[in-house]
């Protein structure tokens, strides 16, 4: 198994076959994704713990996988308003459709 990390040993992505192109560019082989060698390390594992997903996990080899200190969750707020922005702004949209709906002969 092979991980791959950027320069702030975030995992960006890993598999389980790794080639390299004859340009030197590492290639994960069943995911098809190359990597700008001077961008990345490559790091060969025995096996991969269970959920461990890219960008939520770094690996160092010394330190092995650890969370990510710059994580955040996902939250239904892609646009980082404020929770009573968003709000705001979600409410209205759904009165708006209920409206429409209601409109409709």
């Amino acid at each position: 198994m092979f991980v791959i990390t950027n320069a702030n040993n975030v995992v960006i992505a890993y598999g389980r076959m790794l080639e390299y192109k004859s340009n030197g560019y590492p290639w994960l082989v069943n995911e098809d994704i190359s990597f700008v060698p001077e961008q990345v390390a490559v790091h060969e594992i025995e096996s991969m713990p269970q959920g461990i997903a890219e960008i939520k996990f770094c690996y160092t080899a010394e330190s092995g996988f650890y969370e990510n200190p710059d994580w955040k969750e996902p939250t239904d707020n892609p646009y980082n308003l404020t929770d009573e922005q968003y709000r705001v702004i979600k409410d209205r949209v759904i009165d708006e459709i209920r409206q429409e709906v209601a409109n409709v002969d």
